[in-house]
């Protein structure tokens, strides 16, 4: 006589979904699901794949977020040593945030920096430090000449519409100023970034583990 063959279980294929909320403390980065259909549609992770992914957030995979300075905010940050922008300064150590520059406001800063009616406490070799320490935490953006720049609206004062341009080509998340007429843009239409105070740039921080 034979024996009935024990089916075993059947076992679905089907891959869990992706949550569609963001994986960051960004508040605005989303992570897209893949695909399409109900895959990709980013259906809630039911409660019981919730748990056994709890914990595994340390392996998700990080990307820095990219921002711009204004010359003011580098000022603080390398010269200064502000304790309201010590964060910021933190976070560029620790790969937390970018920073952005290119030759025009690197220009800027250093004529700043030499200017005789800049700290004229400050000695040069601790000028050319600060530009030298700034210089080597920051990635330095295509000119506006190679990159097509979106079309932004314009500032009141010429000298700061370089900033806007690079926050554009750099595909920043922020461009952090102190500067009145700068963050009097912050609402205006046609910015793909924000701008911010260090306040609100230090507020937005994720917090630290």
């Amino acid at each position: 006589m034979k024996r009935a063959r024990r089916r075993a279980p059947s076992v679905s294929r089907e891959r869990p979904s992706c949550s569609k909320e963001s994986l960051t403390a960004w508040g605005y980065h989303v992570a897209r699901p893949r695909g399409k259909g109900p895959r990709g549609s980013g259906a809630v992770i039911p409660a019981r794949q919730e748990g056994m992914m709890a914990g595994l957030e340390h392996l998700m995979p990080f990307t820095p977020l990219p921002v711009v300075l204004d010359t003011n905010v580098v000022l603080d940050l390398f010269v200064f040593d502000d304790p309201y922008t010590r964060p910021l300064a933190e976070a560029l150590a620790a790969g937390t945030l970018t920073a952005w520059t290119d030759a025009d406001t690197l220009a800027e800063l250093g004529y700043v920096l030499a200017s005789r009616n800049f700290q004229p406490g400050l000695g040069a070799p601790q000028r050319t430090a600060a530009f030298e320490r700034y210089r080597a935490q920051v990635h330095l953006a295509p000119s506006a000449e190679s990159v097509p720049t979106p079309s932004l609206p314009r500032c009141r004062d010429r000298d700061d519409q370089k900033f806007l341009s690079l926050a554009a080509r750099a595909g920043a998340a922020w461009l952090v100023s102190k500067d009145k007429r700068v963050l009097s843009m912050a609402d205006r239409a046609g910015l793909s970034f924000a701008i911010l105070t260090p306040r609100q740039a230090v507020a937005r921080l994720p917090p630290r583990g």
